[in-house]
């Protein structure tokens, strides 16, 4: 009986997927048993949706030789295994060696909730958020080896998400589950291939589309080579492993693939293992040749490089190695400079120096960094301005009266004022300057002081487009600025009190500011150090004070009105900051 059932079992695999393992052969065979333990309603909808979003996903990576869940459910229930609650592991693994499949993913969810969140509305009864689902799911899924019989990892993934109804919440919800779980079972999923041939930085795989490689996978190189791999058997890579390079996929084709080798690859031959990388590979190249302010690299297009990329230009340094043993430490690695990629063909590309002109040689390495392009500076700036500021230098007594205070006599006497001509203007500023096309945004805020009773605060903003007379220590600037200003000035002591009603005592006047610049910058590292010229006009002519309404605003505080003064009553009723004016400084770059 037994081995009728054996028998019967064979029968239904050639059926399902037998021809499928035929073409396949190099591929292990993989199911996923749906998980258990969900609680409420539709649990076995949902317990089968996670089964069918993680297989999708492994039939996406084209890894394995996939058992599906209807397949599977065929075959389990020729050897008398339940698709739902808990399977002996050990009868699983009795199947497996059975059927032929070498790993099984089981698990259980741990967490299963959702809450519902009403929609809202504002006073008025508008709807101002809709109805939805937040849900929330944990679950524990493990790999089952069949060969050794134990679980040979687990992870625990969960998802959430919101959504219009519960069903969708969920789904959702498992999506990310399946995300997590695929992805903490990568080592078992990774590609593993042989390098068949070399060409200087060109490389040919033995393996292709029909077993998930992909243009812009990155592989790393490990020092196995395929004549000390035993057939049929799997190489062994440990932690002792050594990697001694890394490749990116330019194409492929079915049954092979095209690479190129990335960085230092002086010690990869043909026959070597390689095996699929997770994260992100840094991108290495080297400088073929250099003119000037730029330099061309041997990688480009095929690899993926894009226009925007970054890279730190290195220099080999001092090797270290131990005096007593003899073993080397590695070399040091002194970063030159950095470029910056402006246009990219298929193998090579042109890139744009920011850093390191005058020291960065041909064959100098190059490894890609976080794109950088820009950075902010603070600075502070003093500035000695031409200004028009004519005292009114009367003495006069006048009736002044508004809607908020009965007719007032106020006297003035401004005999003693002295006419101003030049104010000194201090500056903070925050700079952002953009390296790859040197321009720069500069937002100030200064205090110009003119008198005791005079002073201003402006703020403005310019832009500047920097020209390298000695690229990266000496620049030239044109710049255009926009600002805005706000003057003060106290009059004659006892006017405003008058006026104001005890609220004000100090007269204001707001401007609008324009102004043209030319400027010399020195670069001393972090440090700059600057001088600039300009040319400004910004003019103070209507002074006003605050007065309290008697009313209150919608949160109960006095209301008030900006009533303008007589410009008789004013000690200087238009103050004009016009012409040229000079100015240094010193800012900061992080």
């Amino acid at each position: 009986m037994k081995y009728l059932k054996i028998a019967s079992t064979i029968f239904v695999l050639y059926l399902i997927y037998g021809q499928g393992i035929a073409q396949n052969a190099e591929k292990e065979n993989i199911a996923v048993v749906p998980c258990t333990g969900w609680k409420g309603l539709n649990a076995i909808t949902y317990q089968n949706a996670l089964t069918d979003k993680i297989l999708t996903r492994i039939i996406q990576s084209y890894r394995f030789n996939v058992i599906d869940r209807e397949n599977l459910s065929k075959i389990m229930e020729e050897q008398g295994l339940q698709m739902s609650g808990a399977i002996d592991e050990a009868s699983v693994v009795e199947f497996g060696r059975i059927a032929g499949v070498q790993k099984f993913i089981v698990g259980n969810f741990t967490q299963n909730s959702s809450e519902y969140h009403s929609a809202k509305y504002d006073k008025k009864g508008k709807k101002t958020a809709d109805a939805y689902y937040d849900a929330e799911v944990q679950a524990t899924l493990k790999m089952l080896d069949v060969e050794t019989g134990v679980y040979s990892e687990a992870v625990e993934a969960g998802g959430s998400s919101k959504g219009k109804n519960e069903r969708t919440a969920f789904f959702e919800a498992l999506d990310e589950v399946a995300e997590k779980v695929v992805d903490g079972f990568f080592k078992y999923f990774a590609i593993q291939a042989f390098i068949e041939s070399i060409d200087h930085s060109n490389a040919i795989i033995d393996r292709g589309t029909s077993l998930g490689v992909k243009r812009g996978m990155n592989f790393e190189i490990l020092a196995i080579k395929k004549s000390e791999v035993e057939a049929d058997q799997k190489p062994d890579i440990t932690a002792e492993t050594e990697r001694i390079g890394t490749l990116r996929i330019v194409s492929a084709e079915n049954n092979t693939a095209k690479a190129r080798l990335i960085g230092d690859f002086s010690r990869v031959e043909s026959g070597h293992l390689i095996r699929e990388l997770k994260e992100k590979v840094a991108l290495e190249a080297s400088i073929v040749k250099k003119s000037w302010g730029e330099v061309v690299i041997n990688l480009g297009q095929d690899v993926g490089l894009k226009k925007g990329t970054t890279f730190k230009v290195l220099e080999v340094g001092e090797e270290f190695v131990d005096s007593e043993t003899g073993e080397s430490y590695g070399r040091a690695e002194v970063q030159r400079g950095i470029i910056y990629v402006t246009s990219v063909q298929d193998r090579f590309a042109r890139a744009k120096i920011l850093k390191g002109r005058y020291i960065i040689k041909e064959g100098m390495a190059l490894r890609e960094m976080n794109r950088w392009m820009s950075g902010f500076r603070l600075g502070l700036t003093y500035t000695i301005a031409p200004i028009t500021a004519e005292a009114n230098n009367i003495k006069l007594t006048r009736t002044v009266d508004h809607k908020y205070i009965d007719k007032t006599e106020v006297t003035v006497d401004y005999t003693g004022k002295s006419d101003l001509d030049v104010a000194s203007i201090v500056k903070i500023n925050l700079g952002y300057y953009d390296i790859v096309n040197d321009n720069a945004a500069d937002f100030s805020v200064g205090f110009a002081h003119l008198n005791e009773d005079l002073s201003a605060l402006i703020f403005d903003l310019s832009l500047s487009h920097h020209f390298g007379i000695l690229p990266e220590f000496l620049y030239v600037y044109p710049g255009v600025g926009l600002g805005f200003g706000i003057a003060m000035q106290t009059p004659e002591s006892g006017v405003l009190s008058k006026l104001s009603k005890g609220n004000d005592n100090d007269l204001s006047s707001a401007a609008f500011e324009w102004f043209a610049q030319i400027g010399v910058r020195l670069n001393l590292g972090k440090f700059n150090i600057f001088g600039e010229a300009d040319y400004m006009g910004m003019t103070f002519n209507k002074w006003k004070y605050d007065v309290k309404t008697g009313e209150e605003d919608d949160e109960g505080n006095d209301e008030t009105e900006s009533i303008q003064l007589d410009n008789e009553l004013v000690p200087y009723p238009k103050v004009s900051f016009g012409g040229p004016d000079f100015r240094i400084g010193l800012s900061y770059s992080f």
